[in-house]
């Protein structure tokens, strides 16, 4: 009989929640977020690393090879994301941060609207 353990790092940083997004214009969307759960063996969350990528373009041109685009680290719960393709899809990530350690991080397909809206 073949026993496996598996344990888990219990100072690991946990996730944020409730990930969601309110679109502004059709190059704009607004990010909230709540703070994760405090883990207390887990150091301190020092911020949150907020990344995107290209999905789909106009709704029709699919991105062979998306790239990950690194945003900002900010500590607010709440993110601008502007400059976005009109009427396209992004992947959104956010990931929590604590010194050295990282959460796994938290995925949203978002959508632009339409130009002129």
């Amino acid at each position: 009989m073949l026993v496996i353990r598996i344990r888990f790092a219990t100072d690991s940083v946990n996730p944020i929640q409730d990930l969601s997004f309110t679109p502004l214009n059709s190059s704009a969307i607004v990010l909230k977020f709540t703070a994760p759960v405090p883990n207390p063996c887990a150091p301190t969350t020092t911020g949150y690393i907020v990344e995107y990528q290209l999905r789909n373009i106009g709704q029709c041109q699919d991105i062979a090879d998306p790239v990950k685009i690194y945003h900002s680290t900010t500590q607010n719960l709440t993110v601008t994301l502007m400059g976005l393709e009109a009427y396209s899809t992004y992947d959104i990530f956010v990931t929590t941060q604590a010194q050295d350690k990282k959460s796994v991080s938290v995925h949203e397909v978002v959508y632009t609207l339409n130009t002129g809206t």
